[in-house]
């Protein structure tokens, strides 16, 4: 019972800390003019330098075609990969959706990647491509930097999967 109490006395002292959308350190607005703005206006240059400035030193990226990039050299490389091929040119915005401040210097975000002007190996423009950006950031020197990301696109169920998960099934019997 002692265990319990305690445990209830820390989530109720963090709570305002972990409540989803935002926190007591930080709004949703600054998250977005500190992390979401500042990306898509490296990805807009293609400037791998912008970039790379947001990460940390040992950060991770995985892209969605599940090409991973270790530490700050490799998450550049995989920037560099995917905005000499399929990304250049492109145009994109990055929306902070929402947050978790789990420490001071913690964040864990969601956010939407909208990218426009992407083309295919054939050349072809693949139309515009939202990709869900899951992020992990750091608090270091005064700036949040991106320790972890993973941008992912949702994938859409056959027809029949989203027949099925309309009501539960009828066992016939």
């Amino acid at each position: 019972m002692k265990n319990l109490l305690v445990l209830l006395a820390v989530l109720g002292a963090s709570g305002s800390a972990l409540a989803k959308g935002g926190s007591a350190g930080m709004t949703l607005e600054q998250l977005q003019k500190n992390v979401g703005d500042k990306v898509a206006d490296c990805m807009n240059k293609a400037d791998e330098a912008c970039f790379g400035a947001l990460w940390a030193d040992d950060g991770k990226l995985i892209n969605p075609a599940g090409v991973v990039g270790d530490g700050k050299a490799g998450v550049l490389k995989v920037f560099h990969d995917d905005w000499d091929t399929f990304a250049k040119g492109t145009t994109s915005t990055v929306k902070m959706e929402s947050f978790m401040q789990v420490k001071p210097d913690v964040i864990f975000a969601d956010a939407t990647h909208h990218m426009v002007g992407a083309h295919g190996p054939d050349g072809k423009e693949m139309g515009p491509m939202d990709f869900h950006l899951v992020l992990l950031l750091v608090k270091k020197k005064g700036q949040w930097l991106a320790q972890e990301a993973r941008p992912y696109a949702f994938v859409h169920p056959p027809a029949a999967a989203q027949t099925a998960n309309a009501g539960p099934a009828k066992s016939g019997m």
